[in-house]
């Protein structure tokens, strides 16, 4: 079998993506770091040529999709319609389950650029900004619900703080004042941004945020759960739950079922990302629409449909709505 790429990048102790790099001399890399590079090729007797015309000429026909959670319907969903729309283009799909994992998603990147894919699209990634850009420069990358700002990645996302704000304000106007709050992991853009927009609705209208109402999950079904057990044994419990994804806020109506806690009687639930899951008498879940499908979409068509000198010119904002159903009730 013939040296590949990942037997550079173990000799020269880098990721496949900066042996990338360095083939195809783009992005910026440290002296030092590109002779490693340089001195394993020559070791191997590697033939970079090779590789720099497949990843530079030649197409593949795959693109590398990254999700952090494939158990997550939110995720399978943007699977789904992510496939569809790659077909419309000729392309396959090779997915990447990262489970929220920084490092999964590391290795993942290096298995698709490993294996030639013509390009990555990550969705809410945790990888900070400077891989993110150094990514873009080996491979045609679109970052999916999260805001790359004041750089040249390609991205689409949605405007988490607006739909945060929105949900804690009706929840507000229907007359609760104690809202719990169970957010993410907190090096996820989203969850800053969600968090802020609840905080934010509070100061407008005059309510104190208070620390104890705040529960930290991990967008997981069974945090949503644990939040439960927290909030049920403050001396003072929340009249309103805000969970700032829908699995979330789903665990947390499990337990309360579970408790013999009425939801909305009780107290009210919100949710954030409109997701379907089924659960008998138990009154629909009001939520804020996350438009997930418009938004794959979109990124599949940056990736694959704008020439190559637009790419890093096009980013792409998508906005929320509140979806109102039975599971908040106004206090009078």
């Amino acid at each position: 079998m013939g040296i590949t790429i990942k037997d550079v990048a173990k000799l020269a102790k880098v990721s496949t993506m900066t042996v990338s790099r360095v083939v195809n001399n783009t992005g910026t890399i440290a002296v030092e770091t590109r002779k490693r590079v340089l001195d394993a090729i020559d070791t191997l007797h590697y033939k970079p040529n090779t590789i720099a015309r497949t990843l530079v000429a030649q197409k593949s026909r795959i693109i590398s999709l990254i999700v952090p959670d494939i158990a997550n319907p939110f995720f399978s969903e943007l699977i789904k319609h992510a496939e569809a729309e790659a077909k419309r283009f000729g392309y396959n799909l090779f997915i990447g389950d990262a489970g929220w994992d920084i490092t999964n998603e590391r290795e993942f990147i290096d298995s698709s650029i490993g294996r030639m894919s013509d390009g990555v699209i990550l969705v809410t990634p945790r990888l900070p900004d400077e891989e993110l850009q150094a990514l873009s420069a080996a491979i045609p990358l679109v970052v999916v619900d999260r805001s790359m700002a004041q750089t040249k990645v390609m991205d689409v996302y949605v405007d988490n703080y607006d739909g945060a704000f929105e949900a804690t304000e009706f929840l507000i106007e229907a007359g609760h004042e104690r809202i719990g709050y169970i957010r993410g992991w907190e090096d996820v853009l989203n969850t800053k941004r969600r968090e802020q927009g609840y905080a934010d609705a509070l100061k407008k209208h005059g309510i104190p945020y208070r620390p104890e109402l705040i529960q930290v999950g991990d967008y997981r079904e069974q945090s949503g759960y644990n939040a439960f057990r927290y909030f049920i044994e403050l001396s003072e419990r929340p009249t309103a739950v805000f969970a700032s994804n829908d699995m979330m806020a789903y665990g947390f109506i499990s337990a309360c079922i579970q408790n013999g806690v009425r939801i909305p009687y009780d107290i009210s639930v919100m949710g954030f990302d409109d997701i379907t899951l089924f659960f008998e008498h138990v009154p629909r879940l009001s939520t804020v629409s996350h438009p997930r499908i418009p938004m794959i979409r979109k990124a599949v068509d940056m990736l694959l449909g704008l020439p190559a000198d637009e790419i890093s010119k096009f980013d792409a904002e998508l906005h929320t709505e509140l979806v109102i159903r039975d599971s908040v009730s106004r206090l009078d």
